[in-house]
């Protein structure tokens, strides 16, 4: 009713304009929010909420071309946010193309993305999945490698493809090199142990792999699933009497937890 009315002041038509973005968009209503927030920037190019959920709703459209294109224009009121926003589109973007079909885009896209932040363990693993597919592996193990060396927390995921990749090449014994040098580097990484205790493992040396696995379990002491593998790992190693204490622990990390959830639900009860 607002916007019908002659004599409303450009202020007001922009307010009421960008109300009725608001409501489309909290209503779920997509395309009209878009309209919408156009509408605005189109009145007031300057409008930040504006630009800034529109960037967001293009994106959520898999209108990416769209919403790129905008971050320059986000950009100049902040920067950061800016960047950050065009690194998850352009990731979106990329796994789009991949699933798509169009690995060639994909990789042109992760690319792009790594020309903006050489740091992101996502694109160098998408990367990496991509040049797998192809049958590269060593291009494949190196974006995976960084990855890795950007982000540790990939490393229960990446590892055992960076492995595979070295089996692919006949060469498992630079995998084992490669784990070493990443615990000289961090010793306190957990994926890293549990990696190099299964390499050692399967190589047939049992009691080296417990001790890597028990240090893994030393530094992450609330992962169950670590404890159950310690645990097997010793009952197949004939260590019966340590593998009871390790799964007695498990029971007190579950038991822990369970208590944890049962206070933080009744938190929340008394809360409502």
């Amino acid at each position: 009713n607002l916007l019908l009315r002659a004599g409303l002041s450009k202020a007001d038509k922009n307010e009421a304009l960008l109300e009725l973005a608001r409501d489309f968009e909290a209503g779920g209503f997509a395309e009209r929010a878009i309209a919408s927030y156009e509408e605005v920037l189109d009145a007031n190019p300057r409008e930040r909420e504006a630009l800034e959920h529109l960037v967001k709703l293009l994106g959520s459209q898999r209108d990416y071309p769209r919403a790129l294109a905008l971050v320059k224009r986000w950009r100049r009121f902040d920067a950061a946010a800016a960047d950050a926003e065009e690194q998850r589109l352009l990731l979106a973007q990329a796994g789009a193309q991949a699933g798509e079909g169009d690995a060639d885009a994909a990789r042109g896209t992760l690319k792009r993305a790594l020309r903006k932040d050489k740091t992101s363990a996502a694109a160098w693993s998408m990367l990496g999945d991509l040049e797998a597919e192809r049958g590269r592996d060593a291009k494949a193990i190196l974006a995976w490698r960084k990855a890795v060396a950007a982000d540790r927390s990939v490393g229960p995921s990446l590892l055992p493809k960076i492995e595979a990749g070295f089996a692919a090449r006949k060469k498992p014994q630079d995998f084992e090199k490669y784990v070493r040098g990443l615990l000289e580097e961090r010793p306190d990484d957990a994926g890293a142990h549990v990696a190099l205790a299964r390499t050692l493992a399967s190589r047939g040396e049992p009691g080296r792999a417990i001790e890597s696995l028990s240090r893994a379990v030393e530094i992450a002491p609330n992962a169950p699933a670590l404890r159950v593998e310690l645990g097997r790992m010793l009952l197949d190693g004939g260590h019966d009497g340590e593998a009871l204490k390790a799964f007695g622990a498990l029971l007190d990390v579950i038991e822990r937890d369970d208590w944890r959830g049962a206070a933080t639900e009744g938190d929340e009860e008394d809360a409502e």
